[in-house]
């Protein structure tokens, strides 16, 4: 009951004053993942571990010809087969900054500059709250001739591999910093699982301004994946390696 009263005040206060990212990846449970799709490559996030302030994200990208057809789970326990990327990003929670990225795949740190990384970006969006109506009034304009929308526009949502039915999202929006990034000035949506409020990834990203249009959708989510790979150590870092990286 307790713990019920105090996720509603913190939802409240984050309806009222909004949030940033960086707020949910603190609630965010060690397991929880998400699928990504964007320009036919996926994405898996997931929480691999979290001590203190320091929180270990694994990213793993593979071609979507080359992706599992169903089991995430068992895909990262078998080595991720065909994947073209498999990093590990510590973050610094309070400053919401990226402290080391490893890749497995080059066996080295990567030597991120601050610009590259859309994580830490997105991290440090300034997020406010959309009513329906707001929803309703920034989404898509209504066809001639057709009713008047009565409920703000929503994506599809997957968990475990199965859609769910009449999913309820929060929706945040928030200004791009000017970064000369083809998202620079730009305001972008964020749809958060509204019956899962420490859920600490988004379900979509998109972005819609003039003829600029751009969008990250997730295919699947869950949690409790297990990964083969051990918390990265300072200890062991070799040479940096130096890359760049787009969105």
């Amino acid at each position: 009951m307790f713990k019920a009263l105090i996720l509603f005040l913190l939802f409240q206060a984050t309806i009222l004053f909004g949030f940033d990212l960086k707020e949910k990846l603190c609630q965010g449970q060690v397991g929880s993942y998400v699928i990504t799709e964007h320009n036919k490559i996926y994405t898996l996030l997931h929480v691999h571990s979290k001590i203190g302030t320091t929180l270990a994200i694994e990213e793993i990208s593979v071609p979507s010809a080359q992706a599992p057809k169903e089991n995430w789970k068992d895909w990262v326990k078998g080595g991720a087969p065909g994947h073209t990327s498999w990093l590990m990003y510590h973050i610094d929670l309070e400053q919401a900054a990226i402290t080391e990225c490893y890749s497995f795949s080059h066996g080295g740190f990567l030597s991120l500059e601050p610009n590259q990384s859309f994580l830490t970006t997105l991290m440090q969006l300034k997020l406010v709250f959309l009513s329906e109506n707001e929803r309703i009034q920034k989404g898509p304009s209504q066809r001639a001739g057709t009713i008047q929308q009565e409920k703000p526009w929503s994506p599809p949502q997957f968990k475990d591999g199965k859609k769910v039915i009449a999913p309820q999202f929060d929706v945040y929006q928030g200004m791009w910093p000017s970064d000369q990034t083809e998202l620079s000035g730009k305001q972008v949506t964020l749809y958060f699982d509204q019956a899962n409020p420490t859920f600490p990834f988004p379900y979509w990203i998109q972005v819609r301004d003039g003829g600029m249009k751009f969008k990250m959708r997730v295919i699947d989510s869950g949690d409790f994946l297990e990964s083969p790979k051990e918390k990265i150590s300072s200890a062991t870092q070799s040479e940096s390696v130096r890359v760049s990286s787009s969105y």
